[in-house]
């Protein structure tokens, strides 16, 4: 048991947060009512304060010990995740009620609060990762799903919330960038498989496979976090900077590898999120040239055919799944190779090896939602990345990677692709490519 006693908010918010699941939230809803009353009693920022006390960077044990046993330094281990469960559970108790008055107060209080200390917060969460990482699985005490878990949520909670100049403050400190990292590279013993955590453990998420995938998102769509994290690649030695973008890549292939009929969706959701972010940082030249010797955009393309291919395989007819394969697929085209790339000419061949031909003749025989998951700044659909691909079609070495799979009858195809006056598309008498 943690040495020290349960902290009277967090007590408050945990029972609020569990009996709100049986509540509608609204301003009637019981639970949230009585914490907006326990705030507005008195003062409770020194409550909050108090669960920090126990995260002080002071107070994180060393590692590794003198003499290392899973059981060395327990106790401080111990009321460090209590202290991390208790801070997730009071905001998101505070996520849960922002539309109180009383409550959205205390939260905006919290967060200013909380900006001298996340130095030291961040600093708990990377060493109970470490901690987890090395202590035994069978323990099941401290596993890593648990302290990744809150590790996401907390991350998700302080920085999924608007223009906040507080939160914007959190978003661009380099240990806040740091701890994103750690998270990407966490591999599950028993599996030895990066996690992907389950929407049922970050219940206030929309469906995705990959939670710790849309951590990453969010935190790039903030423009000072994609500058946080530019700069913490960029200045790290180039090993340890390649090392971990192969995270970025390895992961998405592990959730495409073991995604099955019950979660292609969010296979695909997933992917399309991933590549989003990586857009994002490779507009910095010298992430792009790490991305590109670890071949991101052949294995990218790759990842996506094997998911499509499994959806047709299963006839799975999903029209969110397809539209969000078909973002995808614009994203490969509009993004990487037209508008990033240095040297289209030099990649428009990987994208043809990892198999885009295909991807794009099985989506677009596949009605589609309108709109995918994510408001893409990039329009169009997969058809309309085969227009962008166009001019490259008639390079020698993209012939060759499209013969080498088999696609050389979808590399004639995607030569006679032509615009109707209309607007519409024409392919001699086909509407399109043909798988």
């Amino acid at each position: 048991m943690p040495t020290t006693t349960r902290n009277p908010l967090a007590l408050k918010a945990e029972r609020c947060v569990a009996e709100g699941r049986h509540y509608k939230v609204t301003n009637q809803a019981t639970p949230l009512r009585a914490l907006a009353e326990f705030l507005s009693q008195e003062d409770r920022t020194g409550h909050f304060e108090s669960i920090l006390d126990a995260l002080d960077q002071r107070l994180v044990p060393e590692y590794p010990p003198t003499s290392w046993s899973p059981k060395a330094s327990w106790n401080a281990i111990e009321d460090g995740m209590q202290a991390l469960k208790d801070l997730v559970l009071v905001f998101r108790a505070v996520a849960e009620a922002a539309d109180i008055p009383v409550i959205e107060t205390f939260g905006k209080t919290i967060i200013r609060t909380l900006i001298d200390r996340w130095v030291g917060v961040m600093a708990w969460m990377r060493r109970l990762l470490v901690y987890a990482s090395r202590t035994s699985a069978e323990s099941g005490v401290v596993g890593l799903t648990v302290v990744t878990q809150f590790s996401a949520s907390l991350m998700l909670m302080v920085t999924g919330s608007g223009e906040d100049p507080f939160r914007l403050e959190i978003v661009s400190m380099t240990c806040t960038a740091d701890l994103i990292l750690l998270l990407l590279c966490q591999v599950d013993p028993q599996t030895q498989r990066h996690y992907d955590l389950a929407p049922d453990q970050t219940p206030f998420l929309p469906p995705t496979l990959c939670t710790i995938i849309q951590l990453l998102h969010i935190y790039l769509e903030y423009s000072v976090g994609a500058e946080a994290m530019q700069l913490r690649l960029r200045s790290t030695k180039a090993s340890t900077r390649r090392m971990a973008i192969r995270f970025f890549i390895r992961r998405i292939e592990e959730i495409v590898a073991h995604s099955f009929k019950s979660n292609l969706a969010a296979a695909a959701k997933s992917y399309l999120y991933l590549v989003v972010s990586v857009s994002i940082l490779v507009h910095d030249r010298a992430l792009w040239h790490t991305f590109d010797l670890e071949d991101f955009i052949f294995k990218y393309t790759a990842a996506l055919c094997t998911l499509t291919k499994k959806a047709e395989t299963l006839k799975f007819a999903d029209t969110r799944f397809w539209a969000n394969v078909s973002a995808a697929i614009i994203v490969l085209v509009k993004d990487f190779l037209i508008k990033l790339s240095p040297n289209p000419s030099a990649h428009v061949s990987k994208l043809v090896e990892g198999g885009l031909l295909q991807c794009v003749a099985i989506c677009t025989t596949h009605q589609q939602d309108s709109e995918a998951d994510l408001d893409l700044k990039s329009d169009g659909n997969a058809l309309d990345a085969l227009f962008l691909l166009y001019p490259f079609m008639y390079l020698s070495k993209v012939y060759f990677a499209a013969d080498a799979r088999g696609d050389s009858n979808l590399w004639r195809d995607t030569c006679h692709v032509r615009r109707s006056p209309e607007g519409g598309h024409m392919c001699d008498d086909r509407p399109s490519i043909k798988p």
